[in-house]
């Protein structure tokens, strides 16, 4: 028996225990086992199917997790977009105000320090939300101008669907990273319970690893080798 290796996919290992399964299923009917060695086959493949019905489940959830993962990176990507937009606007307004279109005006400076719309829009997606929190804590301090409230207004509720948005993915990625390592511990009990039926098969059938082999895919890829007849066979009881 080669089972598949420890970093196979999950796809690869529910086609490995297709192939078990498709073995068990053929062994119980064919009529040369004994009461004692059919029981024993019903067993391993009753442990098996438990086992992949497990992880079945557990590829399930990931890939669910990694579906809302996924539409929480664009809800927050299209939310920055959005904060970028509202920042270039509070920008326009100061600019095509009180700055007169001088960045060096003290006003424009006071609200973006040294920085312009463009920087603070650069920085990484998710520290924007903090920058832009404190450029609203400059704005307030800000003397009053035409189009301040109205800016301010947009930014703030900006800022507020950004954090939203952030913490639903953050919540999103926790669930994804938690669901992979579900999938991964019950690939890995699976593994375990292929070693298991394979020893349960060697204790019923005790020197007939050709007949043991045949419920394993061939390791050559192809119809492995030749099938004894499992002792104490003939007609079922």
């Amino acid at each position: 028996m080669q089972l598949p290796s420890l970093t196979a996919s999950s796809q690869a290992y529910f086609l490995y225990c297709d192939y078990i399964d498709g073995a068990v299923e053929a062994w119980e009917d064919a009529g040369v086992l004994t009461a004692r060695q059919q029981q024993t086959v019903r067993e391993i493949g009753e442990m098996l199917r438990s086992a992949v019905s497990n992880l079945r489940t557990a590829v399930s959830a990931t890939r669910a997790a990694e579906r809302t993962a996924n539409r929480a990176r664009a809800r927050f990507h299209v939310r920055d977009v959005v904060l970028d937009q509202r920042v270039f606007a509070l920008s326009d307004a100061v600019l095509n105000g009180p700055a007169g279109k001088s960045r060096e005006h003290s006003l424009y400076r006071q609200i973006f320090r040294d920085q312009n719309a463009n920087e603070i829009t650069r920085v990484r997606m998710r520290d924007e939300p903090e920058v832009v929190a404190r450029l609203l804590d400059r704005l307030d301090a800000a003397a009053d101008f035409e189009g301040k409230v109205q800016s301010r207004v947009h930014l703030q509720q900006a800022l507020q669907k950004s954090l939203v948005a952030r913490s639903a993915l953050d919540a999103a990625e926790q669930a994804e990273h938690k669901t992979a390592d579900g999938e991964l511990t019950a690939r890995r009990l699976l593994r375990t319970v292929i070693e298991q039926l394979y020893g349960k098969l060697r204790a019923v059938f005790p020197g007939q690893r050709d007949f043991v082999e045949s419920f394993f895919p061939p390791q050559d890829g192809g119809s492995g080798p030749g099938t004894n007849t499992p002792q104490g066979g003939g007609a079922a009881r």
